[in-house]
């Protein structure tokens, strides 16, 4: 049990940092759409007064 415990240290060590870089990509992929978002309403909004 010893022996296993020891052998799976790293690998429980590797899923955190892999974790720890998915919700960073996460967090970048949100904000990503929140900018799109917010542009695709100034467009919208740009477009509509030229257009009147």
């Amino acid at each position: 049990m010893s022996s296993l415990g020891y052998r799976t240290k790293p690998y429980r060590q590797t899923p955190r940092f892999l974790h720890l870089c998915h919700l960073a990509l996460f967090s970048i992929y949100l904000y990503v759409l929140q900018l799109r978002i917010k542009t695709l309403h100034l467009k919208s909004s740009f477009t509509q007064k030229h257009s009147y």
